[in-house]
């Protein structure tokens, strides 16, 4: 579910700044060479955006480090694992997976 260097292209294109954590693509094939070709930032974290997109539920220290209102999306398991969820909700954190987002980023 992570940005590829084709969405990130896409999205370029249609005003988002993107920023890449370094690494990030490896394990799927995908170098930061191909991501910053598509036009994305690489820097060592992420956490300073105003979104993520992330592969993995967010663990509670990952939860802790969003910002009231900064958006996650990523695949948070709620059926197996209610936690990241619950957690995202008491603190006021946007989180959601793709699935429950359409058109709107009010998740």
């Amino acid at each position: 579910m992570a940005l590829v260097p084709e969405a990130v292209s896409k999205l370029k294109t249609i005003g988002f700044d993107i920023a890449v954590e370094r690494g990030a693509g490896v394990a799927a094939s995908f170098p930061d060479d191909a991501y910053a070709e598509a036009g994305a930032e690489l820097v060592e974290e992420v956490w300073d955006a105003a979104g993520i997109v992330k592969v993995r539920k967010p663990d509670a220290d990952e939860v802790r480090r969003l910002r009231e209102g900064q958006l996650l999306i990523g695949f948070l398991e709620p059926l197996t694992d209610p936690r990241p969820r619950r957690r995202c909700r008491a603190t006021r954190r946007l989180c959601s997976q793709p699935s429950t987002c359409r058109g709107s980023f009010r998740c």
